[in-house]
């Protein structure tokens, strides 16, 4: 098993990213995660290596409008397995030892209260297999390209999804970033992918079939 974070730290691009990381917990996870999915699927379709075995990302949000007493919130959706928590009061993020979770009642108790209550329970996910570190190495670079290919083809959309309150993100599993694929492929890290695939530039019997089966 190799966790999504294991690919996430090598990235330093990203992980620098200041308005990114201003960002809720959950929802700095789920936007590295639509990178990492692009990533993934294009490295399963040029490598020789099913990278498709995965437990994703997976994400629940409540939220709350309360009379600044009540501490106990009843969730709509029971927390996926080996969750961790993101809770935030009046857009206050609290501390883990500020919050509770009960399984039997399937609600969270925070210690103080407030009008505006903010929880999500979220999956970072992992590999089910091991992938060694230049496969973790390519993974990476491809994340970067297409971070940066979404700024320039795009920018307005994806620092909107990026950038904006809060609570544009209790619908953020509907938003996808938007690559361009072509530019991608035109990438270093996509020539990384071919690279590691034939120890050399796509041979073009291969680029033929690919193009067929556009």
């Amino acid at each position: 098993m190799v966790l999504f974070d294991d690919i996430y730290t090598l990235n330093g691009l990203i992980m620098k990213d200041l308005k990114l990381q201003n960002k809720s917990d959950n929802i700095y996870y789920f936007m590295l995660y639509q990178y990492l999915s692009f990533a993934i699927s294009e490295f399963s379709q040029y490598c020789y290596k099913d990278l498709l075995d995965i437990v994703p990302f997976q994400q629940t949000i409540d939220t709350y409008e309360s009379d600044g007493v009540e501490t106990n919130f009843i969730l709509e959706d029971t927390p996926p397995l080996d969750y961790l928590f993101y809770v935030s009061v009046d857009n206050v993020k609290l501390n883990s030892n500020e919050f509770s979770y009960d399984s039997l009642t399937n609600s969270v108790t925070t210690t103080y209260g407030g009008t505006n209550i903010y929880i999500s329970s979220y999956v970072i996910g992992y590999f089910n297999e091991d992938i060694n570190l230049r496969e973790k190495t390519i993974l990476s670079e491809a994340m970067t390209s297409v971070f940066v290919a979404s700024f320039v083809n795009d920018g307005g959309q994806l620092a909107q999804i990026m950038y904006s309150g809060v609570d544009m993100f209790s619908q953020s599993q509907h938003n996808k970033v938007n690559i361009n694929i072509e530019d991608f492929r035109r990438s270093n890290s996509f020539r990384q992918m071919i690279y590691y695939s034939y120890g050399r530039d796509m041979p073009s019997t291969v680029k033929l079939a690919k193009r067929a089966g556009e």
